[in-house]
């Protein structure tokens, strides 16, 4: 008797760490004093928590991707408040396209040395609220001449919600473990391998009667886990090869077609 041979390498991030938690929960349930495996299981079992951290962590929604839709609102807003200056710049009504210079001095002034879109995310969420304060404040009655009072107010509550989400990032960061998943992974593939070995050899030097509980249902649990990856394989398998089969299909049928 002895412990077979668990694929831990092809699973899955979930199931690697479903495998390991449950391996972890046998040695608990057969005590590690007897398996004699103590220093081997706390060892284990720190790797264990320090990957259902990572995976935790993992597992909370990614703001990258909303932080970049947030960002490019914000620029379609702040895009068609430019346009609308422009616009208003041609208007028939003297007072429309004078408020309409106005606005457009400040605009400038902002894309200045380059457009405020082109800014690193934080510095363009700093620019956009200062020119929200003058387009608001100082330039509002022109912001309204020229008929752009609902653009402003959508800018502002765009950039508000990226500001918001840039927080929520930040914290999301600073929760971070410091260190990495694939290296906790390692770590944790090399404790049950230890594990694994010092049990072996204990049966094969005092024999399989003590360990032979723990061995069967470890054994069964391996088995389960390798039989999910075989399973996994056979379908990637049976999918290539009805892909080959539509592609050699179709290439019959253009020769045909010929």
């Amino acid at each position: 008797m002895k412990i077979e041979s668990i694929y831990s390498h092809h699973l899955t991030q979930a199931l690697h760490l479903q495998f390991a938690g449950e391996a972890k929960g046998l040695m608990e349930k057969f005590d590690p004093k007897t398996l004699k495996i103590v220093p081997q299981y706390e060892v284990f079992r720190a790797s264990v928590e320090k990957e259902d951290l990572c995976y935790k962590i993992i597992r909370k929604s990614d703001l990258s991707e909303a932080k970049e839709d947030a960002d490019q609102a914000r620029d379609v807003v702040f895009t068609g408040i430019s346009e609308g200056v422009r616009t208003a710049l041609r208007h028939f009504d003297t007072t429309v396209s004078e408020a309409a210079k106005r606005l457009k001095i400040v605009l400038d002034a902002y894309n200045t040395p380059k457009s405020l879109t082109r800014l690193p995310l934080d510095a363009e969420t700093v620019a956009i609220a200062n020119l929200l304060q003058e387009f608001e404040g100082k330039y509002g009655a022109d912001v309204q001449v020229a008929g752009l009072a609902t653009w402003v107010a959508e800018l502002h509550k765009r950039n508000d919600a990226f500001d918001r989400l840039t927080k929520a990032y930040n914290e999301q960061q600073a929760a971070k473990p410091p260190f990495r998943f694939k290296d906790v992974r390692r770590e944790t593939d090399e404790a049950y391998k230890k594990i694994v070995l010092v049990i072996n050899a204990l049966i094969v030097m005092e024999g399989e009667t003590a360990y032979a509980p723990f061995v069967t249902e470890l054994n069964g649990l391996i088995k389960h886990y390798n039989d999910l990856y075989a399973q996994h394989l056979g379908r990637i398998r049976a999918k290539k090869q009805n892909e080959e089969t539509l592609e050699s299909g179709n290439g019959s049928e253009s020769k045909s077609e010929n």
